[in-house]
C-alpha cells in the first residue's frame, strides 16, 4: 500500500474494538485505543454519556498516542451514542486534529450514522472512505465483507 496508517478508536462495549482490530489486521497497520478517563459504567453514567454526546461535549482522554504526524492515513472509529459522536472521539479530534488523510468507521445499535460522519468531517477533512456497521452485523460476523470493501477503498 505504501501509506503508513493508524487506526484509532473508542469502544465502550467492544463492537468498535472488534472492527478496529479487523481493519488493523487486514491493513497490517498500527492501532491505538482512545481511553476515556471518565467513568461511563452504570445506568446514570449511560444517561450522562448520551447527554454529553448529544450536546457535543468533550471529555478527558488518556493522551498516550504515538506521533500522529508520522502517519499518512488516520482511520478513526467510534460507536454512535444518541445519534451523535462520542465525547472521547470528539476530544481526540479536537486535541490531535488531523490534516492527514482520514477515513471513518462507526458502529451503532440502529438508526443513522450520517450526523456522526458529518461532524467528524467538519472537524477534520473529507474522508477517503466511511464504513457504518450495525451491532447485529458485528455479532453475526456479516460485517467482515464490508470491512474488506472498506479497506480496498483505503488502498485505492
Amino acid at each position: 500500500m505504501g501509506k503508513k496508517s493508524l487506526v484509532v478508536y473508542y469502544s465502550k462495549n467492544g463492537n468498535t474494538k472488534k472492527v478496529a482490530e479487523r481493519i488493523s489486521e487486514i491493513l497490517w497497520c498500527d492501532i491505538e485505543e482512545i481511553k476515556d478517563l471518565e467513568n461511563r459504567n452504570g445506568k446514570w453514567a449511560y444517561i450522562k454519556s448520551c447527554i454529553d454526546a448529544k450536546f457535543g461535549r468533550f471529555t478527558s482522554i488518556d493522551e498516550d498516542f504515538p506521533e500522529i504526524k508520522k502517519y499518512d492515513l488516520i482511520i478513526i472509529g467510534t460507536p454512535t451514542w444518541a445519534g451523535s459522536l462520542t465525547p472521547a472521539v470528539r476530544t481526540f479530534i479536537k486535541e490531535y486534529g488531523t490534516s492527514k488523510n482520514v477515513a471513518f468507521f462507526c458502529t451503532c445499535g440502529g438508526g443513522n450514522t450520517n450526523s456522526v460522519f458529518k461532524e467528524m468531517e467538519t472537524k477534520t477533512k473529507k474522508p477517503i472512505a466511511i464504513l457504518s456497521l450495525k451491532d447485529k452485523e458485528i455479532q453475526d460476523l456479516s460485517y467482515i465483507p464490508k470491512v474488506l470493501e472498506f479497506v480496498e477503498r483505503l488502498k485505492g
